[in-house]
């Protein structure tokens, strides 16, 4: 950075960086900025292996960020320094306008906050934290042509089932966090599983379910470890063995989760045919 280029001010708050591909004229690569107070670029100098995703998960933590002079009445910022945080929270990072339906964002996060184990909200923080997660589950459609085909409709659809889940009667603590948590990530693949309106050809060949289990790894591995219980239940929920679990009372939650499920989805597909709008 050369001398005429100093910020002017300097702020410090929680983000998720992600390096983009294009190089300023002063040499800076440009990165973008997610925060509670919304989503910008700024120029970076520093080394690119700063950027690098962990473990598959993109890069939370406190951006130290500088406001350059604007030399064409644009506000031009650079970021100076970064502190990896694994255990940031997602309502540091999540701002309203994440999601492109208005409250859903809020709403979801309102969810997780109620999840009573901390290790269950930890590992649906980090789940949504995922490289290719974030910020795509706020904004993909849900489905290509079925329900809630459109920008911000997976979040939408994972809020309505989980919302249901939250809502049930007679669930144990336990099983509502288990219901919650499952809701909220049962079609996570699905990030992953469209490209230019199209199927990949590994969601064509694993679904989406499977796709996102095995992105899961390390994940797992932190929820096993924090609360082992827990973490073979959810294993067993999203690789789908509840549907072979009637015997297993820990997995019927995944019945309940898939009815409300399809509850979600007939409503989409109600709304879509009378014409009405797809949004909360």
């Amino acid at each position: 950075m050369s001398a005429n280029t100093l910020p002017s001010s300097i702020y410090q708050f929680p983000a998720v960086i992600k390096p983009m591909a294009s190089v300023d004229s002063h040499g800076g690569r440009r990165i973008r900025i997610y925060s509670a107070n919304g989503e910008f670029d700024a120029l970076s100098w520093m080394p690119t292996q700063a950027y690098e995703s962990l473990h598959g998960r993109v890069l939370t933590g406190h951006v130290t960020l500088g406001s350059l002079e604007p030399e064409d009445a644009r506000c031009v910022y650079a970021a100076l320094g970064f502190r990896y945080d694994d255990r940031m929270s997602l309502d540091a990072i999540v701002s309203p306008e994440t999601c492109p339906i208005y409250g859903v964002a809020e709403q979801i996060l309102g969810l997780i906050t109620r999840i009573n184990s901390s290790a269950m909200r930890h590992f649906v923080e980090r789940a949504l934290t995922l490289e290719g997660a974030f910020p795509y589950f706020w904004t993909c459609p849900a489905s290509l042509r079925d329900h809630h085909a459109h920008a911000g409709g997976l979040a939408l659809h994972s809020l309505e089932v989980a919302t249901m889940v939250a809502s049930a009667a007679n669930l144990s603590d336990e099983m509502r966090d288990l219901g919650v948590a499952m809701a909220l990530l049962h079609d996570l693949g699905k990030v992953w599983a469209y490209e230019d309106g199209t199927e990949t050809r590994e969601a064509q060949a694993l679904g989406h379910e499977r796709i996102a289990y095995n992105r899961l790894g390390s994940a797992f591995v932190e929820l096993l470890r924090d609360d082992e219980s827990l973490g073979l239940t959810m294993q067993a929920l999203l690789g789908g063995e509840w549907r072979n679990g009637a015997r297993k009372k820990r997995l019927a939650i995944g019945s309940v989760v898939n009815a409300f499920d399809q509850m979600s989805c007939e409503n989409s597909r109600t709304r879509r045919a009378r014409g009405e709008v797809d949004a909360q």
